[in-house]
């Protein structure tokens, strides 16, 4: 049984894909685009950007005036890695706090479903293999991002927690997840960005949560991003802008049919969204939408 309230997911009033279709009214794809695609709730990234916290606001007054759940993703920890550029130390441990403070301030108690940190533990062992004071600042800082956003009572917040590839373990990955939730009631996301098909990556996502009962968790609850996992073959090596990818089921909270411990299908990165310059999207930067891309994944 789902956690969350019967409610629905906020629409983003920044998505790319809105932006697109409103300054493209004429082109051909955009009936069926605006069918499939538009009119169904993504999540919002918030970034350390200029336009990370007025893109939250944005999304919060959304989903005030529309009485639904906003999913927000926060992006913006010391030494983020995309798996593309390499790590940007542009943002220091202090700079982060007073950031998550922001966000806090600005979600208030409203509700609010929050993936934290995509690729944040997914990188961590290899990242500061070598880097204990590294190591131990990311679980700090992931530490302190859950419990400030957690005191809202309306928050459900979900650690980002890989996918299938093998590149860590789900044992690895529960027991990371452990060291970074600061209670024991501890949420997480799998597949976000990613591309792997409902059957392995709910098995993923049961063996990380027999993992964390192991260690003691009561009933840990997951969500999973099946924007783009509706294609069951997928080469789990394939994860920039693979070709041939299809829309999974739309976002829903409550889903059926339904798993132990499983809240939430959702959008977390929105269908035909570039992953960044490979794949079917070269030239393309990481966030941007790719129409013909995202036409192919609905037709």
């Amino acid at each position: 049984e789902s956690t969350l309230p019967p409610t629905s997911f906020t629409i983003s009033p920044n998505s790319q894909t809105r932006q697109w279709l409103k300054t493209h009214p004429n082109d051909p794809r955009t009936p069926k685009l605006t069918a499939v695609l538009g009119n169904h709730p993504d999540s919002e990234w918030i970034t350390g950007g200029s336009r990370g916290l007025p893109n939250l606001i944005d999304m919060m007054n959304a989903s005030r005036a529309t009485n639904t759940m906003p999913v927000v993703v926060l992006y913006n920890i010391p030494g983020r890695d995309d798996g593309i550029s390499g790590p940007d130390y542009g943002v220091t441990a202090a700079n982060y706090r007073a950031w998550i403070d922001g966000v806090a301030a600005i979600i208030g108690n409203s509700p609010v479903l929050a993936i934290v940190e995509p690729d944040a533990l997914w990188f961590i062992d290899r990242q500061f293999a070598t880097n204990r004071a590294g190591f131990d600042e990311r679980i700090d800082l992931l530490r302190y991002a859950i419990d400030r956003l957690s005191r809202n009572p309306a928050a459900h917040v979900y650690l980002e927690a890989g996918t299938t590839s093998g590149s860590v373990t789900p044992d690895r990955m529960a027991d990371l997840l452990r060291k970074a939730s600061p209670s024991s009631g501890i949420g997480f996301a799998v597949n976000v960005s990613s591309f792997a098909p409902t059957v392995p990556i709910t098995a993923y996502a049961q063996r990380v949560r027999t993992r964390l009962i192991g260690l003691g968790v009561q009933n840990p609850r997951y969500v999973v991003d099946v924007s783009r996992n509706g294609n069951p073959v997928w080469d789990n090596n394939a994860w920039c802008n693979p070709p041939g990818r299809k829309i999974g089921p739309y976002p829903t909270p409550r889903p059926q049919p339904s798993a132990p411990g499983l809240d939430a299908n959702l959008w977390v990165r929105a269908p035909g969204t570039s992953d960044g310059p490979c794949g079917v999207g070269p030239g393309s930067t990481g966030g941007d939408l790719l129409p013909s891309v995202a036409y192919a994944m609905i037709s």
